[in-house]
């Protein structure tokens, strides 16, 4: 009976220790899911300290300790919205710094300081656009080294304009424009013949294109002479050169054939100075 007893006592501590031998894994399952449930508390903590667990609730049951770990997650989302705000905030500082990057000029605003005429020609210029002006063009045609010189002075006060052309045979012509007529005059007739509209002024149209930009300064030697230059381009895109002699005189050249020397050279004088009068019919002509 002792041998039996002992042997049934043998097996129950066996099955005891059997089950405390499952019981081990959930032990070690319910540390990890308390490091867990530490981890979540302390997230919780920077965000609502009310709703701080406590830590005797976790020791009590395993399955309390697997509650914090779901709010874990939502915790941590919560928790990274101030930083996610602190970082909001720090760009907030920069938009203040890039503000006072405007005040400098850009390269555009650069672009459209540039210049559009050179200082030769800016006197001339300037002239021009007043609206009252004396522009003598004196265009000398050399054709095979001959020259034959052709002379147009215009006097210009607005829409009024007196023009005289001089040709290399001798003959001149005088023409008035103004309140939108054109009248030839006669010397020899004494006579003023009226014309509607008005006469185009090409050599006006030729000197002075809109939209005209400067583009360099450049020596140019012609006919064994220096002259210093301004190359310009018109509203085509043209380019084209001023020249200027020492006496402050504009030249353009225009070549032909080098080698027959068929050149067309043309001196520009322009000045403010008009003629009192200028633009009147005289007493004595009579008007047709």
């Amino acid at each position: 009976m002792k041998k039996i007893f002992f042997i049934t006592a043998l097996l129950a501590v066996s099955v005891a220790v059997s089950a405390c031998h499952t019981v081990i894994p959930i032990d070690e399952s319910s540390a990890a899911q308390s490091d867990e449930a530490s981890y979540a508390v302390s997230v919780e903590s920077t965000v609502n300290m009310s709703e701080e667990p406590s830590s005797e609730e976790n020791s009590r049951d395993p399955e309390s300790s697997e509650a914090p770990s779901v709010p874990s997650y939502e915790s941590s989302e919560t928790f990274s919205e101030p930083s996610s705000e602190e970082t909001s905030e720090e760009p907030s500082e920069e938009p203040s710094e890039t503000s006072e990057e405007p005040s400098t000029p850009d390269e555009s605003s650069q672009a459209d300081d540039t210049p559009v005429l050179g200082s030769l020609f800016a006197p001339y210029y300037r002239i021009m656009k007043s609206g009252k002006y004396m522009l003598k063009t004196v265009e000398s045609k050399i054709v095979g080294g001959e020259a034959m010189p052709y002379t147009t002075t215009i006097y210009r006060d607005g829409d009024k304009a007196y023009i005289t052309i001089e040709e290399s045979y001798g003959a001149t012509s005088e023409l008035l424009i103004r309140d939108g007529s054109t009248y030839w005059l006669d010397a020899m007739s004494k006579q003023a013949i009226r014309s509607d509209g008005t006469e185009s002024l090409d050599a006006e149209r030729v000197l002075f294109t809109e939209g005209i930009r400067y583009l360099r300064k450049d020596i140019i030697t012609r006919f064994d002479n220096e002259y210093e230059c301004e190359v310009y381009t018109d509203s085509r895109g043209q380019e084209f050169t001023f020249g200027f002699s020492s006496g402050g005189v504009i030249q353009l050249y225009r070549f032909y054939d080098k080698e027959k020397k068929d050149t067309i050279t043309i001196d520009i004088d322009v000045s403010a100075n008009i003629t009192a009068g200028i633009f009147e019919i005289p007493d004595d002509y009579s008007i047709s």
